[in-house]
């Protein structure tokens, strides 16, 4: 690379190994992202055609200069000034095979690891194999709704899988194949990835995608598989749920925008960005606990009613009587409206009153018990399904531990022997020794594990 209007030759050595350069004037946009996810994208697209880029953010003081420290919402992305006219069309082109995947072509899935390798090596043919679709279909604008046959198959017991750490904390992939493995053979509806008790909040945006794409190629279509496309603006959220979308999952579940209370205007306008972005069903994720605010019944007929593309709502909130209002006032007017309960203790209750089935955390550990209800319910078996319901009538005292339920889940997981051990990730801990005895005693006392043993759990792991 050359030397650039008298730059010295130290300057230039610094910005040919990534160092930020010295003067707004050598640096050239060539594309304006939308989404900090966008723009890594598109820069990495540049890095793997062997072009250094920056990427310059909107909301900072002095906009006009290339700050390298900068955070915020990232906008530009930014190439040395000789490298500008390659880096438009490797920009051009990468745009337009996003563009083709947007307009239906599935996108393969990542390389398969063939080797040790270089991790980061690897990481990054990942992260071109599967290009994010967003910028091609404006967030606004209209496109085919999701067939009705799809949302349809979103029913009975999903799971809403942890993610897996090893015991330096990474993402342990071989252990969450094996996991979706099991919970399909133990007879789940669905798997849902990237939600509260998968950690999502504790994962990168990197980890997010591949943890998505790895959670589809593993369910292989055995079961459908929705993907959590959480975040606290809109496109963002538009962003995560495009990449679900050409990975193949068959749903995204999108909770409410956190950290400032939406009014309903502002959910409306949210959940409707998002459904008219993305061809696959948008399953509202009700969680007052996370998001700060509860969702009406009213306001969930209204989203249903205004856009084919919102398909169904997970319930996360300890009131059958909030289940049985959204039902009343959604089912009149989308009769294919999916309603899945949280909490497993209430999935008795929520199919007796019409609803769709559980999204249940504990179905990580044990999904047998929730799989029997579901399917003696659906065979007319309502005493089987009731004594089956009484079995575990004080199941809220899980929720009581003094730890969040995916921290629960995990230690539950080790003391039934389907995980070696609970890792999880700070700000989050482990039980302390007196937590987990009584989380073994609980689970004893529902006949899930044996009394003061672990691995001798229900259904855990061979």
């Amino acid at each position: 690379m050359k030397e650039v209007r008298g730059e010295g030759a130290e300057a230039a050595r610094r910005r040919r190994l990534g160092g930020w350069p010295g003067r707004p004037q050598d640096v050239v946009r060539v594309h304006q992202a939308a989404t900090e996810v966008e723009a890594l994208a598109v820069e990495q697209a540049l890095r793997s055609a062997g072009i250094r880029a920056w990427l310059r953010s909107r909301q900072v003081p002095g906009y006009g200069q290339a700050l390298a420290t900068a955070t915020g919402v990232w906008g530009d992305v930014l190439v040395a000034a000789e490298d500008a006219a390659v880096a438009r069309q490797v920009v051009a082109d990468y745009l337009g095979a996003v563009r083709q995947a947007a307009r239906g072509t599935r996108v393969t899935g990542p390389p398969e690891r063939t080797g040790e390798g270089d991790d980061a090596q690897w990481r990054q043919r990942e992260e071109t194999a599967v290009p994010q679709v967003r910028q091609a279909r404006d967030v606004t604008g209209s496109q085919e709704q999701p067939t009705v046959s799809r949302a349809q198959r979103i029913h009975g017991i999903i799971p809403p899988l942890v993610t897996l750490f090893d015991a330096h904390g990474r993402v342990d992939e071989e252990a969450m194949g094996r996991h979706v493995d099991r919970l399909i053979a133990a007879g789940v509806h669905g798997l849902f990835a990237l939600g509260t008790t998968g950690e999502v909040m504790h994962l990168t945006p990197d980890e997010r995608r591949r943890v998505a794409e790895l959670v589809v190629r593993q369910t292989a279509g055995r079961v459908p598989v929705l993907i959590g496309c959480g975040g606290t603006a809109t496109d963002e959220v538009v962003a995560y749920a495009r990449h679900a979308e050409a990975v193949g999952a068959d749903a995204v579940v999108v909770i409410v925008p956190y950290y400032w209370t939406l009014p309903d205007r502002s959910v409306e306008a949210h959940y409707t960005a998002v459904a008219r972005a993305v061809r696959v069903p948008v399953i509202i994720y009700n969680f007052p606990a996370v998001s700060g605010r509860n969702l009406p019944a009213a306001l969930v007929a209204r989203l249903a009613a205004a856009a084919p593309g919102i398909a169904g709502i997970k319930e996360t909130l300890d009131s059958i009587g909030h289940i049985q209002q959204v039902l009343a006032h959604v089912r009149p007017v989308r009769p294919d409206f999916v309603v899945l309960c949280g909490y497993e203790y209430h999935l008795l209750n929520t199919l007796v009153l019409g609803g769709d089935g559980a999204i249940p955390g504990m179905a990580n550990v044990f999904p047998e018990p929730a799989v029997r209800l579901y399917d003696a319910f659906r065979a007319g078996d309502l005493a089987t399904a009731a004594a089956l319901a009484r079995e575990r009538l004080d199941f809220p005292a899980l929720y009581q531990l003094d730890a969040p339920l995916f921290v629960v889940v995990k230690e539950a997981m080790a003391l039934a022997g389907v995980i070696e051990r609970p890792v999880v990730r700070l700000p989050a801990l482990p039980l302390e020794a007196e937590g987990r005895h009584r989380l073994g005693r609980l689970l004893a006392t529902f006949g899930l594990l044996e009394e003061g043993g672990a691995g001798g759990g229900k259904g855990a792991a061979s």
